[in-house]
């Protein structure tokens, strides 16, 4: 998996698309911090290092048709990864699979508050490399319910 392993390891730009689409209340899905709906947009991921954790900075389209800015930082914590982006904070342990990478939630918070887990979004997010691009697919779905909150994946070319 050479090409996961470098894009997670090395800060820098990379380039791609992303298709976004939001459930039936798009304006939780905002306010929590998602980008708007799109297909097919361009992508750019900036990723840089710092001292204490990661900035994660995704464009997505041009300036001249719109765009927006999905910017989540990352750090290490007890053997788990913990992003914000938005209001919300996620502590995920990453796990190595026999086709990438797969997420999985450990704790949630929004605002800083812990929500028990049957009160946290639902997330499916995954992580894979093929035909040497890095794909990726993330799924947030409402807790109780299971209604699609918001939903966004594509690819990077690394390298």
């Amino acid at each position: 998996m050479p090409t996961l392993q470098a894009l997670h390891q090395e800060p820098g730009t990379h380039h791609g698309v992303i298709t976004v689409t939001h459930g039936p209340v798009p304006g939780l899905a905002r306010l929590m911090g998602f980008p708007p709906p799109c297909t097919a947009a361009l992508l750019t991921l900036t990723r840089e290092r710092h001292p204490t954790h990661e900035t994660w900075t995704r464009q997505i389209g041009t300036r001249q048709i719109g765009s927006a800015r999905l910017i989540s930082t990352q750090r290490a914590k007890d053997g788990l990864v913990i992003e914000r982006m938005g209001m919300t904070t996620a502590a995920t342990k990453l796990t190595v699979t026999k086709t990438g990478l797969r997420h999985d939630i450990r704790q949630v918070r929004i605002l800083g508050v812990p929500v028990p887990r049957a009160l946290a979004p639902g997330i499916d997010a995954r992580e894979w490399e093929s035909g040497g691009l890095y794909h990726f697919a993330i799924t947030v779905t409402l807790p109780l319910t299971g209604t699609l909150l918001a939903r966004y994946s594509g690819y990077l070319e690394v390298g």
